[in-house]
């Protein structure tokens, strides 16, 4: 999905979604395991305002079908926030070496 946005998109663009992927996983670790986010929360808006001004939303030839790379980008976040948030307290139970092996036989594994 972020390459996928990333040939949709612009570099600029990725550039400051990149940085704004830490930020969502730990909004995500906030609401689903109530961990605390430091002071460092004000970066997702700024981070946000920079998607904006990359798009240029206040102009009037503006259109809002230029959002969607950046909205692609940003799924691909949420995607990976989610495996993260979820595969923690997972992580807690198990061994690591377990968890590697059987995340390795799950990836090896044929589709069909």
């Amino acid at each position: 999905m972020q390459v996928y946005g990333n040939q949709l998109g612009t570099a600029g663009n990725s550039a400051v979604l990149m940085g704004v992927e830490p930020l969502i996983t730990s909004v995500a670790a906030a609401v689903f395991l109530r961990e605390h986010i430091g002071p460092d929360a004000w970066r997702i808006r700024v981070g946000m305002c920079g998607v904006a001004l990359l798009n240029g939303v206040w102009r009037r030839d503006f259109q809002w079908i230029g959002l969607v790379p950046s909205l692609i980008f940003i799924s691909s976040f949420v995607s990976e926030a989610a495996c993260s948030v979820v595969g923690k307290p997972i992580v807690g139970r198990a061994s690591p070496m377990k968890m590697l092996a059987i995340s390795l036989l799950a990836g090896t594994r044929p589709i069909c």
